[in-house]
């Protein structure tokens, strides 16, 4: 069974997005879509298909600073909802953006709405 037309195009955006965007930035895109935002049983997308030739270690040390900010996005989603011992939101967002320099707003945003999500 093939995925949906809508998904499909879904992962052709974030393919786009990806390939206009930082290597940092696109390395987060391509993790977020794969991880968080493949809903519709399309193929993962690979490294290969936004960047070609690429080098493999400087792509794991981005991964690594993406799985970072994924984890302190967690943080944003308890300040967010206003959890026990929780810095206030716009004082947390300001931290993680500071722990994780290098990415654009867009991906500080919808890592953030992740953890808004993964913390309710």
């Amino acid at each position: 069974m093939s995925a949906p037309e809508n998904a499909l195009i879904e992962r052709r955006r974030y393919i786009k997005d990806a390939k206009g965007s930082s290597f940092l930035d696109a390395v987060f895109l391509i993790h977020f879509f794969n991880r968080y935002a493949n809903w519709g049983g399309c193929l993962d997308i690979t490294p290969d298909e936004v960047f070609g030739a690429f080098d493999p270690v400087e792509y794991q040390s981005a991964l690594a600073r993406v799985s970072l900010l994924i984890t302190h996005s967690g943080e944003v989603g308890m300040a967010r909802h206003g959890y026990p011992a929780a810095r206030p939101y716009q004082d947390q967002y300001a931290l993680f953006k500071k722990q994780n320099p290098g990415f654009c707003e867009s991906s500080y945003k919808l890592a953030a709405d992740r953890g808004i999500l993964a913390m309710r």
